[in-house]
């Protein structure tokens, strides 16, 4: 059975007041939506700047940067679920 529930993903501005993306990933038993829209009551928030978002999409996979609160189980599933499918999504790619 896969995770269920809300995340909110947000990137942080860098300043200069910058705008602020919010995506909120609604998850249920092993489908996802996400929606370019803040969450009215997520159960969870992952945040971070730009550059902490792009640490933890590196091969690296450093989340280190990011900010988590909430249901961090929840957080840590979307965010295992996200690296997932954006490999499939490289590994297509490269046998095109």
């Amino acid at each position: 059975m896969g995770a269920s529930g809300t995340v909110e993903l947000s990137v942080t501005g860098d300043g200069d007041g910058e705008r602020t993306p919010a995506y909120t990933l609604t998850l249920s038993d092993r489908q996802a939506k996400i929606e370019e829209r803040g969450a009215e009551r997520p159960d969870a928030r992952i945040s971070g700047d730009r550059s902490a978002w792009i640490d933890a999409f590196s091969p690296d996979r450093d989340r280190a940067r990011l900010s988590v609160s909430g249901d961090a189980e929840l957080a840590h599933q979307a965010l295992d679920g996200l690296m997932c499918a954006a490999n499939e999504v490289g590994a297509q790619r490269a046998l095109a």
